[in-house]
């Protein structure tokens, strides 16, 4: 894109710890465009969030002449190119937060967190909305997001489980392997203290569920145990995979965010869900799991 002289204008003056209106957000103007300068400075998962909401409104973002240049953080993301997947590059550019600019905004569901030189981040939503009331949190929050970047009037999709009908042709290239699979186990050890992880018994319940099962992991468990890692697949793929899985068993962790998708919704049985809090999606059949005490009868949920 090629950068002309730009002007500045500010969007909503009002900050507050939750509800009222959006803080403000600096946007620029180049080359007929407005340009927002945000950036999530976690791990995958938070990033995943952001990414995916905004690829699957990219042809609304293009229509309104909205770019995005957004901004991850090398120390924690590792392989940029799972970020990638979720890039249009007509409404969106991931960068580097090496490469940000004092102006640019986090967009966060982690509470108020002060980046030093840079804005408070996108984080006020109704304070009655739990983040454990994690599908309605989840409307919510888009819809602060989609307030600021001025396309609330429109009517976009704001579920957890949205339209993807990409992730049908990212299945339709996969290994016959990861196709049709009994249950998904999303095993990453969580990064954010989200659930008490015990490798050694998840490994145990993955090997004796794989007896009987027809089982894919996230992370390798046995050689004889398909693992999505092994075989060097993205967690777009995971997505994909979660699209036909009669079950899901996952940590909640990075890996799970592409499984929030229609299709899977439709087409999965049961969520288990290992995080230490009372986690809620009221939109699925959802099962959780505290404990990995509790792994050794899991298959109980198998029905």
């Amino acid at each position: 894109m090629n950068k002309k002289k730009r002007k500045i204008r500010r969007r909503y003056t009002r900050k507050k710890r939750g509800g009222g209106d959006p803080p403000k957000v600096t946007a620029f103007f180049e080359n007929g465009l407005t340009i927002y300068n945000l950036f999530n400075q976690y791990h995958y998962g938070d990033n995943l969030l952001n990414l995916k909401f905004f690829y699957n409104i990219s042809n609304r973002l293009k229509e309104n002449k909205i770019f995005i240049r957004y901004y991850y953080n090398e120390r924690y993301i590792k392989k940029v190119e799972e970020l990638w997947r979720y890039m249009n590059k007509d409404s969106l550019e991931i960068i580097a937060m090496g490469n940000m600019p004092p102006t640019a905004t986090e967009i966060t569901m982690d509470g108020v967190k002060e980046t030093p030189g840079h804005k408070t981040g996108i984080y006020n939503i109704p304070e009655n909305i739990s983040i454990f009331d994690f599908d309605k949190f989840y409307v919510a929050f888009y819809e602060r997001i989609l307030k600021i970047i001025g396309l609330s009037h429109l009517d976009i999709d704001k579920s957890l489980f949205q339209k993807e009908d990409y992730l049908g042709d990212v299945y339709n290239k996969l290994d016959s392997k990861f196709k049709d699979v009994d249950i998904l186990i999303i095993n990453a050890e969580p990064q954010s203290g989200q659930f008490t992880y015990d490798k050694e018994k998840f490994d145990n319940m993955c090997i004796h569920l794989s007896k009987k099962y027809n089982i894919v992991t996230t992370q390798p468990v046995t050689d004889s145990i398909k693992c999505t890692m092994r075989d060097g697949l993205f967690l777009q793929d995971i997505g994909a995979i979660s699209t036909h899985a009669k079950y899901i068993i996952a940590v909640h962790s990075g890996p799970i965010v592409p499984c929030y998708n229609l299709m899977a919704k439709n087409h999965v049985r049961r969520w288990i869900v290992c995080v230490n809090q009372d986690y809620k999606m009221k939109d699925v059949d959802t099962v959780i799991i505290k404990s990995c005490d509790r792994l050794g009868d899991i298959e109980k949920y198998l029905t």
